[in-house]
Protein backbone atom coordinates (compact mmCIF):
# COMPACT_ATOMS: atom_id res chain seq x y z
CA UNK A 1 0.00 0.00 0.00
CA UNK A 2 0.70 3.53 -0.96
CA UNK A 3 1.73 5.89 1.83
CA UNK A 4 1.36 9.50 1.00
CA UNK A 5 0.63 12.99 2.79
CA UNK A 6 -2.17 14.83 2.29
CA UNK A 7 -1.08 17.38 0.22
CA UNK A 8 0.64 14.23 -2.37
CA UNK A 9 -2.68 12.69 -2.36
CA UNK A 10 -4.40 16.45 -2.92
CA UNK A 11 -6.48 15.90 -6.30
CA UNK A 12 -6.08 19.44 -6.85
CA UNK A 13 -2.79 21.34 -6.07
CA UNK A 14 -4.61 24.29 -5.18
CA UNK A 15 -6.71 22.96 -2.57
CA UNK A 16 -7.38 24.52 0.53
CA UNK A 17 -5.53 22.73 3.15
CA UNK A 18 -9.27 22.87 5.44
CA UNK A 19 -10.65 21.35 2.78
CA UNK A 20 -8.36 18.27 2.40
CA UNK A 21 -8.36 17.93 6.33
CA UNK A 22 -11.79 17.90 6.38
CA UNK A 23 -11.84 14.96 3.15
CA UNK A 24 -9.40 12.98 4.84
CA UNK A 25 -11.36 12.94 8.10
CA UNK A 26 -14.77 11.87 6.27
CA UNK A 27 -12.44 8.89 4.59
CA UNK A 28 -10.92 7.92 7.91
CA UNK A 29 -14.33 7.90 9.89
CA UNK A 30 -15.52 6.00 7.46
CA UNK A 31 -12.84 3.26 7.69
CA UNK A 32 -11.24 3.92 4.32
CA UNK A 33 -7.78 4.96 5.10
CA UNK A 34 -5.56 4.87 8.42
CA UNK A 35 -3.32 8.02 9.39
CA UNK A 36 0.03 8.14 10.92
CA UNK A 37 1.77 11.32 12.05
CA UNK A 38 5.51 11.10 11.02
CA UNK A 39 7.24 14.77 12.06
CA UNK A 40 4.87 17.50 10.92
CA UNK A 41 3.30 15.51 8.37
CA UNK A 42 0.14 13.53 8.26
CA UNK A 43 0.75 10.28 6.40
CA UNK A 44 -2.70 8.18 4.71
CA UNK A 45 -2.96 4.51 4.01
CA UNK A 46 -5.55 3.40 2.01
CA UNK A 47 -7.20 -0.18 3.90
CA UNK A 48 -7.17 -1.74 0.92
CA UNK A 49 -7.21 -5.37 2.73
CA UNK A 50 -10.22 -4.43 5.47
CA UNK A 51 -12.41 -3.17 2.23
CA UNK A 52 -11.82 -5.76 0.06
CA UNK A 53 -12.62 -8.43 3.25
CA UNK A 54 -15.67 -6.21 3.52
CA UNK A 55 -16.62 -5.45 -0.19
CA UNK A 56 -14.98 -8.15 -2.55
CA UNK A 57 -13.42 -6.39 -5.67
CA UNK A 58 -15.12 -2.97 -5.16
CA UNK A 59 -11.91 -1.08 -5.43
CA UNK A 60 -11.14 -3.36 -8.23
CA UNK A 61 -14.44 -2.01 -10.00
CA UNK A 62 -14.01 1.30 -9.17
CA UNK A 63 -10.41 1.22 -9.95
CA UNK A 64 -11.09 0.14 -13.38
CA UNK A 65 -13.50 2.90 -14.78
CA UNK A 66 -11.49 5.14 -17.51
CA UNK A 67 -10.74 9.02 -16.27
Amino acid sequence: NACMSCTEAAPCPDMAKSTLSNHFRILREAGLIRTSKQGVQHRNVLREEDINARFPKLLKLILSFPD
